[in-house]
This record gives C-alpha cells, sequence and structure tokens, in this order.
C-alpha cells in the first residue's frame, strides 16, 4: 500500500476484502429471526470493533515493507498500534456499509414485530 500509482493489487483488492468483511459481519453476528433492536445494535458495535481489526490486519498484509521489518524496527505493539491508526481510513468504507446494514436489520426487528402483533390480534 507505499505505491505511488493505484492498481488492483494495492487499493483495489484490500478495499475489496474489507468491503466483503463489513458485508459478511453482521450476517454472522446479528441473528435473523430477532426482534430486539438491542442484539441488531451489539451485532453492530462487535462488527465495527472486529471491522478495525479487519482493517489493521489487510492493511499490515498489503504493505510493502512488509510486517516483519515493522515489528524490528518498532516493536509489536507500536508497529500494532500504528497499522490500527492507519487503517481507520478505511473507515470510510466499512462505517457506511455497518450503517446499511443496521437500518436494514433494524427495519427488519419491526416488521417481525408487526407481523408478532398482527398474528397475536388476529389468531
Amino acid at each position: 500500500m507505499n505505491e505511488t500509482t493505484i492498481d488492483f493489487w494495492n487499493t483495489g483488492l484490500p478495499l475489496a476484502l474489507i468491503a466483503g468483511a463489513a458485508g459478511l459481519l453482521p450476517f454472522v453476528l446479528i441473528p435473523w429471526r430477532t426482534r430486539s433492536h438491542w442484539r441488531v445494535a451489539v451485532g453492530i458495535l462487535v462488527s465495527a470493533v472486529l471491522m478495525i481489526g479487519v482493517s489493521a490486519g489487510v492493511s499490515a498484509l498489503f504493505d510493502k515493507r512488509g510486517i516483519a521489518a515493522g515489528i524490528e524496527i518498532m516493536g509489536l505493539w507500536p508497529f500494532v498500534w500504528f497499522m490500527i491508526v492507519s487503517s481507520l481510513k478505511s473507515a470510510l468504507l466499512w462505517v457506511p456499509v455497518l450503517g446499511l446494514f443496521w437500518f436494514n436489520a433494524a427495519q427488519r426487528v419491526e416488521r417481525l414485530r408487526g407481523e408478532d402483533m398482527a398474528r397475536k390480534d388476529g389468531g
């Protein structure tokens, strides 16, 4: 990711991996038939925390300087912190994706609650 040119390997692939993880994590962490906004919010929050780690991992993986060289120069924890801070720029991609999933899940919760109330009143 330390190139002066933008191409598939240094920009497209890392962004695709991050976007894919941002789309996959809410599906894994939020129960599909939940009727609780609390569970949806916790699932999105856990997804956001995991996305910071995923973004840092992708940043470290695609960094041309190399993980071993970074750890040797800076030490382990300063290097990890550097990768986390530098990966937060990718939040411009994954925060809106998580926001859309949150909106979708909240609508699904309300729809399921409405169906439950209709079933209860009608049956």
